[in-house]
């Protein structure tokens, strides 16, 4: 009896969603569907209707990224109140700009996703192995091409906040020169809060882009519970003078990307003790490096080079070697490194000597 229950429950479950998601020229019911479809994927529903009909709402360019056995790998959240923000017309094309809440072990995150009107339904654009070539040209430092490979995916999906963050990235000095004021940050900051002012990924490239803390620390407080929370919390103690960022380490907790910006200013304020006893906590330099090891390459050698001038400071040549030879690794051009790298070379050559 309890087996018969349970099947008729599936069954009338999967044709009501079934019922409502056949409509795709209605845009409220194709997202109730899409999401609650999705949300629902790793029980009742996988073997029903959900992956199965799900990667038919994919966009025709999104299908080029995406199989349907990579679709069916793909991470599924826990997707609630999805909303559609606006349409709009760009270049021709019909878009819808949709919300998304999603949950997770480190926090909450609001992202928002593009769709395209094709013909008379409405389709999921998504473009994750384009985003993960523009991620890599980043990490790379290769500015010129990353700006263009950018610019080419906003032509297809002018709404995409990763694709904004990841022009944020870029020193402005380098994007402004390439392609002018067009991507200054001040656009980029309008662009993005037009899109979707509460969106996570949105908000931690807002605080990288401002040069005021004031307006930084309110898009900092919209970040609070989320799992971008932590590193935004970085880089808006950065726009704070090393002195006011010691007054904020008592109320934040000892995480390596903690103990990172607690080098970084102890470094700059050449406090030896407090840079000895976070040298010496365990596992500071393992977990630094693995946090370090997928980072974005300016990111990583700007934090090495703190680490190693900090380990001048505390006389600790074998720490320094360590991460000279981590960082030239990853950027085997950098100026700073290098000149720290010949400096140990020629003091021990005159240590051999002598």
């Amino acid at each position: 009896m309890k087996i018969t229950l349970r099947i008729t429950f599936v069954m009338i479950f999967a044709l009501a969603a079934f019922g409502c998601h056949r409509d795709s020229a209605d845009l409220k019911k194709t997202i109730l569907y899409f999401y609650s479809n999705k949300k629902q994927e790793n029980f009742i529903t996988r073997n029903l209707w959900g992956h199965r009909n799900n990667y038919n709402f994919l966009s025709t360019r999104s299908k080029l990224e995406i199989s349907k056995n990579e679709w069916k790998n793909i991470e599924i959240h826990n997707y609630d109140s999805p909303r559609v923000l606006r349409q709009e017309r760009r270049n021709g094309k019909t878009y819808a700009i949709v919300s998304i809440h999603t949950y997770g072990i480190n926090g909450s995150h609001i992202s928002t996703n593009t769709w395209i009107l094709e013909g008379s339904s409405w389709k999921l654009l998504l473009l994750p192995k384009t985003l993960d070539e523009i991620s890599a040209s980043s990490r790379n430092e290769d500015p010129s091409t990353t700006i263009h490979m950018i610019i080419d995916y906003i032509k297809i999906d002018p709404f995409s906040i990763a694709a904004y963050k990841e022009l944020a990235n870029i020193d402005s000095k380098i994007r402004m020169a390439d392609v002018g004021t067009k991507f200054s940050d001040e656009a980029i900051l309008q662009t993005i809060m037009s899109i979707n002012p509460d969106d996570t990924l949105g908000l931690f490239a807002a605080i990288r882009i401002t040069d005021n803390p004031g307006v930084a620390k309110i898009f900092l407080d919209k970040l609070i519970g989320t799992d971008a929370y932590e590193k935004a919390f970085y880089n808006y103690a950065l726009m704070l003078k090393p002195i006011d960022r010691v007054e904020l380490f008592r109320e934040i907790p000892s995480t390596t990307m903690m103990n990172i910006l607690r080098v970084v200013t102890y470094t700059e304020l050449s406090n030896v003790n407090e840079l000895s006893r976070i040298f010496a906590s365990p596992g500071f330099e393992a977990n630094t490096m693995e946090l370090l090891e997928n980072a974005n390459v300016g990111f990583t050698t700007y934090v090495t080079n703190e680490i190693v001038e900090g380990a001048f400071y505390c006389g600790n040549q074998a720490m320094m070697s360590r991460w000279i030879e981590f960082g030239l690794r990853k950027n085997p051009n950098h100026k700073e490194l290098k000149s720290w790298a010949e400096a140990m070379e020629s003091a021990s050559r005159f240590q051999t000597k002598n």
